[in-house]
C-alpha cells in the first residue's frame, strides 16, 4: 500500500511539474521569443523544448534508473 501511494504521489508531482513547464514555455514563446532575431529565435525554440526533459531526468536520478532501464 505504501509503495503504490508513493508512486501515485510521484506521478501527480510529475504531471503538475510538466504543466508548469508547459505554461512557462508557452508564455516565453508568446511574449518574449518574438523580440529576438530569426536565428536566435530558432535556437531558443529548440532549447526551450529541452525543458520538458527536466522532470523525467530528475525522477530518473531520484529512482536511480539508467537510460537503458527505460528503453534507450
Amino acid at each position: 500500500m505504501e509503495k503504490s501511494h508513493k508512486s501515485i504521489l510521484s506521478l501527480m508531482a510529475a504531471i503538475v511539474c510538466q504543466f508548469i513547464i508547459l505554461f512557462g514555455v508557452m508564455i516565453f514563446n508568446q511574449h518574449f521569443l518574438m523580440g529576438f532575431p530569426i536565428v536566435a529565435r530558432a535556437i531558443l525554440m529548440i532549447a526551450t523544448q529541452w525543458l520538458f526533459l527536466i522532470v523525467p531526468i530528475t525522477f530518473m536520478y531520484k529512482n536511480k534508473e539508467k537510460t537503458s532501464d527505460i528503453g534507450f
